[in-house]
């Protein structure tokens, strides 16, 4: 079962860093633009759904796992706690967007948002 859970987790990774970055770049567009459209926001909500899927599975990954019961720092602690501050980012850009008024600036909300999120995804995903 854990290798279930690892290859599921491994390859929604790479659905979840792809919605992301793409999500990013819209709204990059879009502040560029000074516009919001309702492409935007379903990358947007789709981001946010896959990021919580994935974060279910690394909760699963966390309990079985044979790196966290030996105790490496980078599973045990630094990866799950800058994905969980990455998926709290993506979370907050959707849910504060959703309710603003000015379209210039959700975009730039997002981007900030996201860009920090990219960075922390980035930074944290086991390469090797």
């Amino acid at each position: 079962m854990q290798t279930g859970f690892l290859h599921l987790h491994s390859m929604m990774s790479y659905l979840v860093v792809g919605l992301l970055v793409l999500s990013f770049i819209a709204a990059i567009i879009g502040l560029q633009k000074g516009e919001h459209k309702a492409l935007d926001h379903k990358l947007g909500l789709f981001t946010l759904i896959f990021a919580h899927i994935q974060l279910l599975v690394g909760f699963g990954m966390y309990f079985m796992s044979d790196k966290v019961e030996a105790g490496l720092t980078r599973f045990k602690f630094e990866h799950p706690a800058l994905m969980i501050i990455s998926i709290a980012l993506i979370t907050v850009a959707f849910s504060k967007t959703k309710r603003m008024e000015d379209p210039k600036q959700k975009q730039k909300l997002k981007t900030i948002l996201y860009g920090i999120a990219v960075v922390l995804v980035m930074s944290r995903i086991p390469w090797f």
